[in-house]
C-alpha cells in the first residue's frame, strides 16, 4: 500500500491482485466478490418512482471494478420475499428494506449505528417474483421478473413476451451492465422455478424434456428404428435441453442469476449447441459490455426464438396440451440481438438450432463486423451461428419493439451502413 499527497487530499492506491483501485478517503468501496454475501440484500438506488427498471440496481463499474458510493449518499436494502426479513449485525428485524448511508470503507449509517456492509443480511436469499403488464407483439403475454417490496414498489430484471398459445417465451429483454465481468459465482440450482403460465398440460414442464419423452415424440416423427439417429442420451452426446435466453452470467448479483430460473425464460435446445456456440456467443457478448474501450455505457439484450425445427418433413413438439395442440415447439433459429444504446447501434446473432441440418433467414453480415468469433462458427453440430442487421432482421421477425437503429455494430469506425438482402432457405 502506498500513500500519495494529491491536490484535495490524500488517495490511497491498493495493489490488490494486480488491480489498481483509487479510494478516497470518505468513498464507501464494497467489493462484490467478498462484502456481498450469497444471501446479501439488493442495492436500490433511493428513487420515489413506483416501477423501477434495471438501472436503479448498485452495480459495480469496469473503471473500479466495485461498487462505490460517496460518503453521504443513500441506499435502499431489499430482501423480498414471503417470509424474508432483514438481519442486521446477527438480529433477525421485523422489516424487509430499510436505508443506509455511506460513511467510509465499507461501514455504513444505519439509525444512528454504523456497521459493515457484511452486518446487513436477508434471512434468504431475495426472491423474484413474474408480473404480467399488459400484452406485447402478435397479442402475446407481456412478462416481467423482478422484485416487489412490502410497500408496493417494484424493480424488473427482465422483460418477457410470451406466446402462451405455444408456450415459449417470444423473446426477453434485459440490460447487460459494463462491470459484468465483476459477477458474484452463480449457485447452480437444481430446479427451475415454478410459474403459472403452463396451465393446461398434462405434466410438469420439466417432464417434456426428458429422454425419454423425446425419444416417444421423435419416434412418432420418423419412426422407432430411426430415433437413434436425432438422441443419443447415454454419455450426454445429444438431445433436447433447456436453454435459457436470459443466461444466470449476464447478472451480477446472486438473487439477479437466481431469478433467471424459470420456464417462461427457458426453450428447448440441442445440447451440442447449447454446450458449443450458444455458451462461445454468450461470452462473446459479455467480453464486449465489459471491454475497457467501450464507453460507460449498459448494453441492451434481446434473446428469443424464431421458426420451428423439423425433423424429417415435420416440425418438433415436445409436448401436448389438454385441448390436443401441439406445444413447446423447438426454435428453428434462436437468436440474440445487441444494441448499443451510446450509438445507437445493433446486430443479430442467428444460432441454427439443428445439428443435423442448416436453415437461414437473412444475410450473414459477420465479415463485416470485427466480432471475432474465433471459434468455428459454422460448425452446425455446435450451432451455425450468423449475423444479421436489426432491419433486415425485422422483415422475418416482425414482433421486435419499436427503438432508434443508425447501423451495424460492427465495432468498427468509422460505420458504413449496408442493406444485405433477405437470404431465402
Amino acid at each position: 500500500m502506498v500513500d500519495l499527497q494529491a491536490t484535495g487530499g490524500v488517495i490511497t492506491i491498493l495493489i490488490i491482485l494486480g488491480i489498481y483501485v483509487v479510494q478516497g478517503e470518505s468513498e464507501c468501496i464494497v467489493n462484490v466478490g467478498s462484502d456481498l454475501q450469497y444471501k446479501s440484500p439488493l442495492l436500490i438506488s433511493p428513487d420515489d418512482e413506483i416501477v423501477l427498471d434495471g438501472s436503479r440496481f448498485v452495480l459495480p463499474t469496469k473503471a473500479s471494478r466495485r461498487v462505490s458510493l460517496q460518503e453521504g449518499e443513500g441506499v435502499e436494502l431489499w430482501c423480498p420475499g414471503n417470509s424474508n426479513q432483514l438481519n442486521i449485525s446477527g438480529t433477525t428485524r421485523d422489516f424487509k428494506e430499510t436505508s443506509i448511508t455511506c460513511n467510509s470503507g465499507i461501514d455504513f449509517e444505519f439509525r444512528g449505528a454504523s456497521a459493515p456492509i457484511t452486518e446487513f443480511q436477508c434471512t434468504d436469499v431475495p426472491q423474484s417474483t413474474i408480473r404480467e403488464v399488459g400484452t406485447c407483439s402478435s397479442g402475446h403475454r407481456r412478462l416481467q421478473i423482478g422484485y416487489e417490496t412490502s410497500f408496493g414498489k417494484f424493480v424488473r430484471l427482465i422483460d418477457i413476451c410470451f406466446d402462451d398459445t405455444n408456450y415459449r417465451a417470444s423473446y426477453v429483454n434485459y440490460t447487460l451492465v459494463d462491470g459484468i465481468e465483476i459477477r458474484q459465482n452463480f449457485q447452480q440450482v437444481s430446479n427451475l422455478n415454478q410459474d403459472d403460465y403452463f396451465t393446461g398440460l398434462p405434466d410438469s414442464p420439466d417432464m417434456y424434456y426428458t429422454c425419454s419423452n423425446q425419444r416417444r415424440v421423435i419416434g412418432k416423427l420418423v419412426g422407432s428404428s430411426r430415433v437413434g439417429q436425432f438422441i443419443t442420451c447415454s454419455n450426454n452426446i445429444n438431445y433436447l435441453v433447456e436453454a435459457h435466453l436470459a443466461t444466470p452470467l449476464d447478472f451480477v448479483y446472486v438473487a439477479q442469476q437466481r431469478s433467471t430460473q424459470y420456464h417462461v425464460n427457458v426453450v428447448p435446445m440441442w445440447r451440442s449447441i447449447r454446450h458449443g456456440n450458444w455458451i462461445k456467443l454468450e461470452e462473446e457478448i459479455r467480453k464486449y459490455a465489459s471491454n475497457t474501450s467501450r464507453e460507460d455505457s449498459h448494453v441492451t439484450v434481446y434473446s428469443g426464438t424464431l421458426g420451428v425445427t423439423a425433423i424429417g418433413s415435420r416440425n418438433l413438439f415436445l409436448g401436448r396440451h389438454n385441448n390436443g395442440n401441439d406445444v413447446l415447439p423447438v426454435p428453428k433459429w434462436i437468436w440474440k440481438l445487441v444494441y448499443e444504446p451510446s450509438t445507437q447501434e445493433g446486430i443479430v446473432f442467428l444460432v441454427v438450432n439443428n445439428p443435423y441440418t442448416l436453415s437461414f433467414t437473412c444475410s450473414c453480415v459477420c465479415a463485416q463486423t470485427k466480432w471475432t468469433l474465433a471459434w468455428n462458427r459454422r460448425d452446425k453440430s455446435s450451432g451455425y451461428v450468423y449475423c444479421c442487421s436489426v432491419d433486415n432482421f425485422r422483415r422475418v421477425f416482425s414482433g421486435l419493439p419499436d427503438f432508434e437503429v443508425t447501423g451495424l455494430l460492427t465495432k468498427n469506425r468509422p460505420y458504413t451502413r449496408v442493406f444485405p438482402d433477405i437470404r431465402a432457405e
